[in-house]
């Protein structure tokens, strides 16, 4: 039970890191486009922060996941 926890947190960590990259991409298209203003680059560098955050928990869940199956 605590290995399919540690799992689905992982699982949960990678959704969301492959969310926010998708998110940058699709910024980064219309930065490329010509489309720069100052709501966008906000939004740029709040959603570079939250995909640095998401991959750090990432890193602590697969860290935790690889623990947990140690003990067993």
């Amino acid at each position: 039970k605590e290995i399919r926890k540690a799992e689905q947190r992982v699982e949960r960590a990678e959704q969301r890191v492959t969310e926010l990259e998708s998110e940058v991409v699709a910024l980064e298209k219309q930065m490329a486009a010509g489309v720069v203003n100052d709501e966008l680059l906000k939004k740029y560098g709040e959603t570079q922060k939250e995909l640095e955050e998401a991959m750090t928990e990432w890193e602590k869940a697969t860290e935790e996941e690889e623990e947990v199956k140690s003990k067993r």
